[in-house]
């Protein structure tokens, strides 16, 4: 498994026969700018580009060409990637291969086994088993802390947190993507730890960091478990290969 870090909440794993990229944004996006590139896919497999939904720094339409100039490039996407709720819209955007997904599903898509779950933000996470290995990919599934929201509120997104996550704590990950949001302070690895502490993980990788890599650093050194901090990956720059085996 090659697993390589493009940029922010972008990652590229290769497997054997297949390409699997999640919330692959163009560098640049018209309202981000990423410094990381999509690596050059191989002509030999089949091309599986996963989007969980429409925020504009998980999603761009970019994908649409390169769809167009590969045949081997299939697309799974949240049904909000649709960018609008009119009927057929979905469908005007992707008209080739493209599933659309909603949460809390489970779908078989060509030689794949996908499964949903409800983000806390928008759209979904993906669990996706794929030459018998296990990926977890979150997407904005996170547990969010905002400084000035009401104790209320913050009570209903751990609740609906806690109750995602408990559908997948019986599931073993070769690799899982975990958000790591530098601007919730000295709460940003709080679903990263939520994660260690309740599902068995070979490889786990900060996403949704900004780009902000020193808070990947901090977060290992305040983690005082050093069996879980040893689990996740230390990040440094984009295009990042973390993980070739």
């Amino acid at each position: 498994m090659k697993i390589e870090f493009i940029h922010h909440s972008s990652v590229y794993i290769e497997l054997s026969k297949h390409v699997l990229i999640f919330d692959y944004v163009n560098g640049e996006n018209e309202k981000f700018k990423f410094e990381g590139t999509l690596p050059k896919l191989p002509e030999d497999k089949d091309i599986y580009f996963f989007f969980s939904h429409a925020h504009e720094d998980h999603f761009d339409k970019s994908v649409v060409d390169i769809q167009k100039s590969n045949e081997k490039v299939f697309i799974v996407a949240d049904k909000t990637c649709g960018l609008g709720s009119a009927p057929g819209l979905f469908e005007k955007v992707f008209k080739k291969k493209a599933l659309k997904v909603d949460f809390g599903r489970k779908y078989k898509y060509n030689d794949l086994d996908i499964e949903t779950l409800k983000s806390t933000e928008q759209g979904v996470a993906f669990v996706v088993t794929c030459e018998d290995k296990k990926i977890y990919f979150a997407g904005d599934l996170a547990l969010w802390y905002w400084d000035g929201v009401g104790d209320l509120i913050k009570g209903r997104e751990t609740s609906a947190y806690k109750h995602e996550m408990s559908k997948i704590n019986d599931m073993h990950f070769e690799a899982a993507f975990v958000p790591l949001d530098p601007r919730m302070g000295a709460h940003a690895g709080d679903s990263l730890m939520r994660f260690m502490e309740n599902n068995d993980c070979d490889f786990i990788v900060p996403i949704g960091t900004w780009n902000d890599f020193s808070a990947v650093e901090v977060f290992k050194k305040k983690c005082s478990n050093g069996a879980f901090a040893a689990r996740v990956c230390d990040l440094t720059h984009v295009n990042e290969i973390l993980k070739n085996d």
